[in-house]
């Protein structure tokens, strides 16, 4: 019987790359044909585990030309004839494309500074056909003509504090209410109808050219004097809570529920809906919808021949919260949009009635703040939002995906440290302002970088345009840097050049150099450009996929000449021959594996025939953990991609064989066979997004070079069985792993519209969703954080890179950082060049 393992137990060993493994029948047997590759099928497997005859310590050379070991010892008898090492292999022709545009995407200007607005604390609003907003705030009244930038007060209105309601009368002119004062303001300022009622005034009407307001729970008419209206059902006056005429009569949401009753009062009141209290009310020519609920949860919306009724409330698909506190629909009855005590809903009507497409604003992302005081649905499609701490004008817009890559690539200047690394993320003093703090490293300068490298080759390929190319050529020289500064100190270690840093700073950058002064990880080196630098140790694997994804592209896509091709190809041989000859270890200064290294089989094979065989063999339990759950898998992709990769760019028949040893001898192709026991993608709670982001630049680059036809098979499969854990968080850069390799793509669609959803606004809002339900609770991810079962849309959640959690419930921030853009670019950029998203402007039809 097979041990279960303990889900805690998993986690507490499984990090972002970390190891994992599977028992399969091997492929190193396979051959494309009889001249490809001769393997014996007699020949001894070692035990997996067990000291092994890859390029080891005892054999290792600093040279930095041939590998002077003989790799193929444990390989057998038979002649073995590597491939081409120019192939590269790739669709680019396809059946389909999604179209680059036009998409509907949402945009926000917000109203939040004293300049644009004198009063804040806005209470209610409204906007005529002409683009005149009225902004009621806690002090008074304020007018935005037109297409003026911000609004002005109007002095001199009656009444005293704040205003209650805003009621459009006309073209140019508003009805509003400020304590017991109602009066009508056109857009010059000019004041008329003024009425003094005998209490505050809460609402506004305009039925068939005559003024309603409440005043409490009772309903007047104006004139002069003001009539009461008292509106009886069996006997009983009606509180009346909001009202709304239409064609068809006046709509009351009473303290009883819904009624229609005719324009004379002299009908029989009827019931539309009966759940007790009704809060508010709203229609147009074809849609109504009322508010009720103890919180104010419950929304019916009435639609079509008949009114069909339609009562949604917060629970998944529906809406995600209740507390709702104004409601409009649009006058197309395109929108319906809702107030809540946190956020604002936008609910599309003009098709179907369809909840589930709804869009949730909040955050300063969206708002000023989250609690929402008042909601206006504009004849122009702009959706008006009061907030206490300001206004937000949100719209749909037609949007090409080719705009928002040129807009995405142009942020990319505030991000470029020392000439040519991505930093990650850039401060600034404070949210809104443009004013930059200086940049930082980060323990992932590398493989950002080389991130970054990778969407610009793609750009230029496909494009031709050189602003890509000398982009990524700057990019790509400091990722040379990578490996020459520390070069010297691992030559005089005896180690040999090739170990590729985590970062490096210089001596004109200020605080960021002198900083790492008492820093043991830290190492002062005086370079040949005249500059000192201090580079970073404890390399990881995650920064080796990095550099084995960016290089191998810039020599593909980017490099124009064979000089450049040699260039950038004996950096990445330099990088991969120093971990072959180490047995496969990113091994540090002191001559000892880094914390992360590990892409050699004493670590990642000795789970291969399973976790029980592992422990059996005397393994430690954490070691067997760690290669059975997740790091064998990811870390042997990793290690055949940087093989091959090197082989490719170099030609070194050495890298290519011991690429094929580690398949035939070591089982490489068994470790990296999905199953689900890897744990950082099967199980919520230790899932690994990081895991995900670094085995798509792997699969990418071993796809790109694999020649034998078997072999090839086998890493499609591993891609779409992890695919199938990875396709609900809507990755495009998993959309881009299978576009390489597949006509018809799976989550083609979710990819794109990921794409098209993800704001362009890419500063590190805090956004926290626990009031949110409409998505289930999934649990506590592997930082014990909760999460979601399900992804929301990525314009509702937190800016973040393909490494992070999508399902995160909560996440901190400022906004005073901004996200690097290049983690957008790299799938948009790839599905561009494997023309999975057709060319701008070539697309005809209706996108879906």
């Amino acid at each position: 019987m097979k041990r279960l393992l303990p889900i805690f137990l998993i986690a507490l060993f499984v990090s972002c790359g970390g190891e994992e493994v599977i028992q399969t029948d091997t492929l190193g047997d396979t051959s494309q044909d009889s001249d490809f590759i001769d393997t014996s099928p007699s020949q001894d497997i070692d035990e997996p585990g067990e000291d092994v005859d890859v390029l080891d310590d005892a054999d290792a050379t600093s040279d930095e030309g041939d590998l002077d070991v003989d790799i193929t010892d444990d390989l057998g008898d038979g002649e073995v004839i590597p491939p081409d090492h120019t192939l590269t292999f790739g669709i680019t022709e396809r059946s389909f494309c999604a179209p680059d545009g036009p998409w509907i995407v949402d945009t926000v200007k917000q109203f939040r500074t004293l300049e644009q607005i004198a009063d804040l604390d806005v209470r209610a609003v409204a906007s005529d056909s002409d683009g005149n907003v009225w902004a009621g705030t806690s002090t008074g009244l304020a007018l935005k003509k037109g297409d003026q930038e911000n609004f002005v007060n109007i002095e001199g209105i009656p009444g005293e504090g704040a205003i209650s309601a805003l009621q459009i009368v006309q073209k140019g002119s508003v009805r509003v209410a400020r304590g017991q004062h109602t009066f009508v303001v056109d857009a010059e300022g000019a004041v008329s109808q003024n009425y003094v009622a005998e209490g505050e005034i809460s609402k506004l009407f305009s039925c068939r050219g005559s003024g309603l307001i409440t005043v409490g729970e009772q309903l007047w008419r104006l004139g002069d004097p003001l009539e009461p209206m008292d509106i009886e059902y069996e006997g009983a006056t009606l509180a009346i809570n909001d009202l709304v005429c239409t064609d068809l009569g006046m709509l009351l949401a009473t303290s009883d529920g819904l009624l229609l009753i005719s324009w004379d009062l002299n009908s029989q009141p009827s019931w539309l809906w009966n759940p007790g209290n009704v809060a508010f009310v709203a229609a147009n020519s074809s849609i109504i919808a009322a508010v009720a609920g103890e919180n104010n949860d419950q929304v019916a919306i009435f639609y079509g021949i008949g009114f069909q009724q339609k009562v949604v409330t917060p629970k998944p698909n529906e809406l995600p919260t209740g507390g709702i506190t104004s409601i409009s629909v649009s006058p197309d009855d395109a929108w319906l949009a809702l107030g809540h005590q946190i956020g604002a809903t936008r609910i599309p009507l003009k098709r179907e009635i369809n909840v589930a497409a709804k869009d949730h604003f909040f955050s300063q992302r969206w708002l000023p703040d989250n609690t929402v005081n008042d909601v206006f649905e504009g004849a122009d499609g702009t959706l008006w939002v009061a907030t206490p701490a300001g206004l937000s004008a949100l719209k749909t817009v037609e949007r090409h995906l080719i705009d928002k890559a040129e807009y995405m690539f142009g942020e990319m200047d505030a991000h470029w440290r020392l000439g040519g690394f991505a930093t990650a993320m850039a401060r600034y003093t404070d949210a809104w302002s443009d004013e930059k703090l200086p940049l930082r490293d980060d323990d992932n300068d590398g493989q950002w970088t080389q991130e970054a490298v990778g969407a610009l080759c793609y750009a230029y390929a496909t494009t031709g345009d050189e602003r890509y190319y000398e982009a990524a050529r700057k990019a790509i020289t400091n990722m040379i840097l990578l490996v020459n500064v520390p070069a010297k100190d691992f030559e005089d270690a005896g180690l040999g050049r090739g170990f590729v840093t985590r970062s490096v700073v210089r001596d004109d950058e200020g605080e960021v150099f002198t900083s790492k002064a008492e820093r043991s990880n830290w190492h002062l080196v005086d370079f040949e450009d005249g500059h000192q630098y201090y580079w970073k140790d404890d390399t990881s694997t995650d920064e080796i996929t990095g550099h084995l994804f960016g290089f191998s592209l810039y020599y593909d896509l980017c490099a124009k000449d064979d000089a450049e091709r040699e260039w950038v190809g004996e950096a990445l041989g330099a990088i991969a021959g120093y971990i072959m000859r180490r047995g496969m270890k990113v091994v540090d200064l002191d001559g000892e594996m880094t914390s992360d290294g590990e892409m050699n089989p004493e670590n990642l094979s000795i789970a291969v025939d399973g976790i029980e065989a592992c422990f059996d063999r005397g393994h430690p339990v954490e070691t067997c953990i760690s290669a059975y759950a997740g790091g064998g898998f990811l870390n042997s992709v990793e290690a055949l991609a940087l093989m091959l990769a090197a082989y490719h760019v170099t030609g070194n028949v050495d890298f290519w064989l011991q690429y094929d040893a580690l398949i035939k001898v070591h089982r490489y192709d068994e470790v990296a066979t999905f199953h689900e026991s890897i744990f950082t993608w099967t199980e919520s709670m230790t899932v690994n997004h990081c895991d995900h982001e670094l085995g798509n630049l792997a699969f990418n680059t071993l796809l790109r070079y694999e020649a034998d036809p078997v072999r090839r098979a086998h890493w499609i499969d591993q891609v779409l069985a992890s695919w199938e854990y990875e396709e609900p968080t809507r990755n495009p850069l998993k959309t881009l792993t299978l576009a390489m390799i597949l006509d018809e793509i799976p989550g083609m669609e979710n990819g794109v519209k990921t794409l098209v959803n993800y704001p362009e606004d890419l500063r590190d809002w805090g956004v926290d969703a626990s009031h949110r339900k409409d998505y289930k609770q999934g649990g506590v991810d592997r930082k014990d954080k909760p999460q979601f079962a399900a992804v929301p849309p990525h314009d509702e959640i937190a800016v973040q890179r393909w490494d992070d959690n999508p399902y995160r419930i909560v996440k901190d921030g400022t906004g005073q950082g901004r996200m690097a853009p290049h983690f957008w670019l790299l799938p948009y950029w790839g599905l561009r060049y494997y023309n999975a998203i057709c060319p701008p402007l070539s697309w005809t039809q209706d996108h879906p």
